[in-house]
C-alpha cells in the first residue's frame, strides 16, 4: 500500500507543490500559473477505464477491507449511519476483520442539550440518537468486540480553531464549515490516539468517502475526481502524516483503483438500461443523466446501486432534508455556515466566532476580487459551497 501524504491529492502551481488550495490560489494570483490539482494520477492513468472490472462490487469490498486491517495495527472505523459508512462497515464484517474501534462524531451543541434521546427526527443533531447508537447495540448484542467512542466535536471545534488563528481557511479545499475541517485535531486531542501513536503502533482512520461522479460529453461516459474530500483528510493532516497521522478512504484509493472503475461501470450500466421516470430527477446531480428522460439519477438510487446491502431509512432522510433546508447566514452555503454548527455561530459569547467571520468574509472578499479567474460560485446562487472545484482528467469508460 501507498503510505504518503500525496495520495490524498496536491496541487501544483509551475514547479511548486502544496496540499492547501487557498495557497494554490495565491500563487496562481502571483504568477499567472493555473494551479493542477492531481490525485494520483500515476495510478489511475495507467488502468484502461473502458475494460470493467470482473469482480462484484462487494467481492472488491471485502478485499479493500482486508486490505487495510492488513497494514494498521489499531483501526478507527467512522461510521455515521450514512449509506457510505454503513457499507463499509458490513463488507468489515462479512470479510471477518477485526473491529478495534467504531467512532461517531456527535453534536451536542455546547454543553446545554446533554440528553439521551431527542423528541423528533428533524433535526440534523439526531443521526447518533436514531442510526447509530442502535446499530452499535445491536453488533454488541451479536458478541462483536470493539470500542465504541462517540466524539463530542464541540470543544474540539474552539481548540482548532484557537490552534491555526489566522490560518483556518488554508486548511480547507472545499468545505470550510468548522465540523468538517476540525477532524484534523482528533489524534492530537484525544489521549488514547495519542498514546498509540506515541508507541509507535500504526493508528488509522477509516473515512467512507466518496460516492462515483459520472457524465458525458462529446467522447462518452466518463468518472471524474474532484478535490473534495478535505472533510475527512485536509492539508493539516497531510502535513502530519509523518508524524505517523495515516487515514485511508475506502473507495477513493490508488491501492485498489479498481473499485471506483467498477463503480463507474455499474452506475453508467444502470443509466443506460434503467429509463424508470421514478429512478431520476430533474434537479442535476453528479451520478449521471438518463439519456432517454433527460433527467438525473437520485442519489437515494445510486446507494442501492453501489452498495448491495444498503437501505434506506426515514431518520436519515430527515437528516438530509434538515441539512438542506437551514440557513444560518442567509446568501451562504451550509458548507461554510452549516446547520451541524449552530451551536458555534449562534453563540455570541463564543470570542472565536467573530474570528471566524472576520477571516472568512476577508478571504471571501479577495477571492471575488481576483482578477486572473473566478474561484467563487455564482454568489447570488451559492448552495454546498463556494469554491469551485479543481477536477482531475476524464476517464471515460
Amino acid at each position: 500500500m501507498i503510505l504518503s501524504a500525496d495520495k490524498f491529492g496536491y496541487y501544483t502551481v509551475g514547479d511548486l507543490k502544496t496540499y492547501s488550495k487557498l495557497e494554490a490560489i495565491e500563487w496562481q494570483t502571483r504568477t499567472g500559473i493555473w494551479p493542477e490539482w492531481n490525485f494520483n494520477k500515476h495510478i489511475f492513468d495507467s488502468y484502461n477505464w473502458h475494460i470493467e472490472p470482473t469482480k462484484s462490487l462487494w467481492e472488491m469490498y471485502k478485499e479493500r477491507a482486508i486490505q487495510i486491517r492488513n497494514e494498521y495495527d489499531y483501526i478507527v472505523l467512522f461510521y455515521s449511519g450514512g449509506s457510505d459508512s454503513s457499507n463499509i462497515l458490513s463488507a468489515w464484517l462479512e470479510a471477518g476483520c477485526k473491529i478495534d474501534e467504531i467512532a461517531s462524531m456527535i453534536n451536542l451543541e455546547g454543553s446545554s442539550k446533554r440528553r439521551d434521546l431527542y423528541d423528533n427526527i428533524t433535526d440534523i443533531a439526531d443521526e447518533p440518537f436514531r442510526l447509530v447508537r442502535p446499530k452499535i447495540k445491536q453488533l454488541q448484542e451479536q458478541g462483536y468486540k470493539f470500542k465504541f467512542r462517540e466524539i463530542d466535536i464541540c470543544q474540539h471545534t474552539l481548540d482548532f480553531i484557537d490552534l491555526v488563528k489566522d490560518d483556518y481557511f488554508y486548511y480547507m479545499n472545499h468545505s470550510p464549515s468548522p465540523n468538517n475541517i476540525i477532524k484534523a485535531i482528533f489524534r492530537q486531542n484525544i489521549p488514547d490516539y495519542k498514546k498509540l501513536i506515541a508507541e509507535g503502533k500504526r493508528l488509522c482512520f477509516v473515512w467512507g468517502t466518496e460516492k462515483p461522479s459520472i457524465s458525458t460529453d462529446a467522447n462518452g461516459w466518463y468518472f471524474a475526481f474532484n478535490d473534495i474530500l478535505d472533510n475527512c483528510v485536509n492539508p493539516f493532516v497531510q502535513q502530519r502524516y509523518n508524524d505517523g497521522w495515516y487515514d485511508e478512504l475506502f473507495y477513493w484509493s490508488p491501492d485498489y483503483p479498481e473499485i471506483v472503475i467498477k463503480q463507474a461501470h455499474t452506475v453508467k450500466n444502470y443509466i443506460t438500461a434503467i429509463d424508470t421516470s421514478s429512478q431520476y430527477q430533474t434537479e442535476k446531480t453528479k451520478y449521471g443523466q438518463n439519456p432517454v428522460t433527460k433527467k438525473y439519477l437520485k442519489e437515494s438510487v445510486l446507494k442501492s446501486i453501489i452498495y448491495p446491502k444498503w437501505q434506506e431509512t426515514d431518520a436519515f432522510n430527515a437528516r438530509a432534508y434538515a441539512a438542506q433546508n437551514t440557513v444560518l447566514r442567509e446568501g451562504f452555503p451550509r458548507l461554510v455556515y452549516s446547520p451541524r454548527d449552530r451551536w458555534f455561530f449562534n453563540n455570541e459569547g463564543i470570542e472565536l466566532v467573530e474570528k471566524y467571520d472576520k477571516h472568512f468574509h476577508w478571504m471571501f472578499k479577495d477571492l471575488k476580487n481576483n482578477r486572473h479567474y473566478d474561484w467563487i460560485h455564482d454568489v447570488n446562487s451559492l448552495s454546498r459551497s463556494f469554491l469551485k472545484g479543481h477536477v482531475q482528467k476524464h476517464y471515460f469508460a
